[in-house]
């Protein structure tokens, strides 16, 4: 593992409307950053606002990010930085900020106490900030919502100490959820706009957040599952389907607002299904997504919104500020995995799969106007690859869609919803590729590969929804590193390119 440093990357932008994919010219990556010997760490989740990258994970140890050009080395401001033991095996949390010239420039430190059972990524987590969906940028453009999870103890940057130690469900992670003032050093508590909230507070039987964003107030937007109970006897699923000695009991499913200043409940509602990926607009109100079951019969969201539930169908919903749903539909034929919104509303893209593990996930552009809700625009089945799309993001001027996946060794094409086509080749045995679609018809502008030699496994994806820069996160094992003209040897490389 000390072989492996975290990888950010992000590019910058600059293409005029084509008609078909360009395959001459790409966007330009200003720089890759990488925690790359002072320490173990993983980059789980991103968020991007004001032309700045926020990365969050887990560390162990000391915790840097350089920035890697195609020039000099970029350092970090060195107040940024983050001190410990070298050879600890704690796992601790962070959020760092990144500038848009690639150089760290703030970070927040929660220290843990627990060391890391199992294997990372593919077994119970210990630490961690949510892989993928555990940060957003508020609307508020001064703020980052993050969700995850800690056991035993976890100290904020603030002073205060959390416990896990009166637990009765010992299977889970403690959720919370944390509101983050960037202008600050600690970030939350006192002198700050910030805060942190624990979300299994009167739940005895645990938790588990699914969804955290913010809207253009500093108001935080949650859903969850809060259980009353936990049956140690029981047996429950993990998501990989393996049997878990242990099951929360008495559960409920939530969306709430909390509020700016605090993080005190400002309204809850009951919901009838689990619902992700939920993105607040300007105006306060949001749009959530899940997988539909054809056996979850009708659902019903209040005031008079109700939807029959169909097989392999994407739902969406729609609220107001106050969390009173608006409409609620059956859209794509696939799978619910991610959704993103434009700040107006207008632009609502969805990501699924409509089939298993190593299917082609499909891009689905979804009617928000009135009288049109939830009808599919246009769809486009560009997520080649072992994982398909892993993120969408789209921009505010309602131009272009982005996403981004993975794909293994040998080449992959991807065809647009027009029928054009373009090919991405690798380097090694696992790359990470981005493209951007015309949000208009779901025609391909480009596409395009980075990586190395070895493996590269990534989970995050922000984009900047007013310059259009895109931000990606996750690991390297790779002995060389090419994101665009950017090349760098990994100095941590071990000889063994698919070591875990």
């Amino acid at each position: 593992p000390s072989m492996i440093p975290p990888s950010v990357v992000c590019l910058a932008l600059a293409f005029v409307a084509a008609s078909a994919w360009n395959d001459c010219a790409f966007p330009q990556v200003d720089w890759f950053a990488l925690d790359e010997g002072v320490g173990i760490s993983y980059s789980y989740a991103l968020a991007a606002m004001n032309g700045k990258m926020y990365s969050g994970g887990y560390t162990k140890g000391n915790f840097a990010f350089v920035g890697v050009t195609d020039g000099a080395d970029v350092n970090p401001n060195p107040s940024a930085t983050l001190w410990g033991d070298t050879t600890s095996n704690v796992q601790s949390l962070y959020v760092a900020e990144v500038s848009s010239s690639g150089s760290m420039t703030k970070a927040w430190l929660f220290k843990g106490s627990a060391i890391q059972m199992g294997q990372i990524g593919h077994g119970r987590q210990t630490n961690s900030i949510d892989a993928h969906s555990g940060m957003h940028a508020m609307l508020d453009k001064q703020h980052i919502a993050v969700k995850g999870g800690f056991r035993q103890l976890l100290e904020l940057p603030d002073g205060t100490l959390w416990s896990s130690a009166s637990r009765i469900n010992t299977n889970d992670q403690v959720p919370f959820v944390m509101k983050i003032d960037v202008s600050k050093t600690n970030g939350i508590g006192v002198g700050t706009t910030g805060w942190a909230k624990l979300l299994d507070d009167g739940h005895a039987g645990g938790a588990v957040v699914h969804s955290v964003d913010g809207d253009a107030s500093g108001n935080m937007i949650v859903t969850y599952e809060g259980c009353g109970g936990f049956n140690a006897s029981l047996t429950s699923y993990d998501s990989y389907g393996r049997p878990v000695q242990g099951a929360r009991t008495d559960c409920a499913k939530y969306v709430m607002k909390l509020a700016a200043a605090d993080g005190s409940e400002v309204w809850k509602h009951g919901i009838p299904t689990q619902l992700s990926s939920c993105r607040v607009i300007t105006d306060g109100s949001f749009f959530c997504g899940w997988s539909m079951s054809a056996s979850a019969g009708t659902l019903d969201f209040g005031n008079g919104i109700t939807v029959a539930s169909e097989a392999s169908r994407v739902g969406i919903v729609k609220y107001n500020a106050n969390g009173i749903a608006q409409w609620a539909k059956a859209t794509a034929s696939t799978s619910f995995a991610d959704l993103a919104v434009s700040k107006t509303g207008t632009l609502l893209v969805v990501v699924g799969s409509p089939g298993g593990f190593g299917s082609a996930a499909i891009l689905s552009r979804i009617d928000t106007s009135t009288g049109n809700e939830g009808n599919v625009l246009w769809m486009d089945a560009g997520g080649v690859g072992s994982h398909g799309f892993r993120g969408v993001e789209v921009t505010d001027d309602d131009q272009e869609v982005f996403a981004f996946g993975q794909v293994s060794s040998g080449s992959e094409t991807l065809t647009d919803a027009s029928g054009r086509s373009t090919t991405l080749r690798t380097r090694g045995s696992y790359e990470v590729f981005v493209v951007a679609y015309d949000a208009s018809d779901g025609s391909g502008k480009y596409a395009m590969d980075g990586g190395g030699t070895g493996m590269e496994y990534f989970f995050a994806m922000a984009s900047d929804p007013d310059t259009h820069d895109i931000c990606l996160g996750g690991t390297t094992r790779s002995e060389y590193i090419t994101w665009g003209d950017v090349r760098r040897k990994n100095v941590m490389y071990n000889g063994r390119p698919g070591e875990n």
